[in-house]
């Protein structure tokens, strides 16, 4: 009989400032007994999964730590290791090499998407000499929004997940534990561990989590950051997520209760 180390795997793909960061340390904080992170996870040769500085235990002794990292895998409640910037394929790729660190009860694929007008915004302001990748950031997102809208299928047990719809809804976040096996009580929202990780954590966001979804307020008037929204970005944005904020409706207040996912 197979030995479960991992009570449940997420495999989380997003793209760099989408906010999946605050919602990771979110599910985190939800399992009540051991887990394990491990941050824009790389297989060697052998298929041997590694995260990189900003992984870490939860609830485990560092005698237990050490062990499983030295390969005698240690049971958890949770394992869960994302990918930053990649594209879909690119991690139903990974995943068919991928042996496992132990075997796991159930996986999931989750993938963590932000609308394109917040996301653009905080990634010009974060990463102005090139925002885009040269392009390719946005042709990744494009691949994450069409598996979100089951337009491809190419990661199973998929479950999209709205950055907007987290940050605004607490039953969202509710049925979202519950979808994954987690006990909800919300610890960790508001909360990001990674140093320079996120702005989700400042001062400002935790008065108000809303303002998150106005980042786009400080682009607005930028002509290369609208230059970036073409027709297939506004017409996948808008079947996910249900909002444009150039089309006039809805505005700032309004999102909160509106945005869809």
């Amino acid at each position: 009989m197979v030995r479960i180390v991992n009570r449940n795997e997420l495999r989380v793909l997003a793209m760099r400032r989408s906010g999946h960061h605050a919602v990771i340390h979110w599910l985190l904080c939800q399992a009540a007994g051991p887990a394990l992170f491990l941050n824009d996870g790389t297989l060697d040769g052998q298929g041997e999964l590694a995260g990189n500085r900003f992984s870490r235990y939860l609830h485990l002794s560092e005698g237990e730590a050490a062990r499983d990292r030295a390969g005698d895998w240690v049971e958890k409640d949770l394992l869960v290791w994302n990918l930053e910037d990649r594209g879909v394929a690119e991690l139903a790729e990974l995943c068919r090499r991928f042996r496992g660190r132990g075997a796991s009860g159930r996986v999931r694929h989750l993938v963590v998407v932000r609308d394109p007008w917040n996301w653009l915004a905080s990634r010009f302001a974060a990463e102005p000499a090139d925002p885009l990748d040269g392009g390719a950031a946005l042709a990744r997102w494009k691949e994450q929004l069409r598996e979100c809208l089951g337009r491809t299928a190419l990661l199973p047990d998929c479950l999209a997940v709205s950055f907007n719809r987290w940050v605004a809804e607490a039953g969202y976040r509710r049925a979202l534990a519950a979808e994954l096996g987690l006990v909800f009580d919300d610890a960790g929202f508001r909360e990001v561990v990674w140093p320079g990780g996120s702005s989700f954590g400042s001062e400002g966001v935790r008065a108000d989590n809303a303002v998150v979804l106005s980042r786009w307020r400080e682009r607005a008037d930028d002509p290369a950051f609208r230059a970036a929204f073409d027709a297939e970005t506004v017409e996948l944005a808008e079947a996910f997520f249900g909002w444009n904020p150039f089309s006039g409706t809805p505005r700032d207040a309004e999102i909160a209760e509106t945005v869809s996912g």
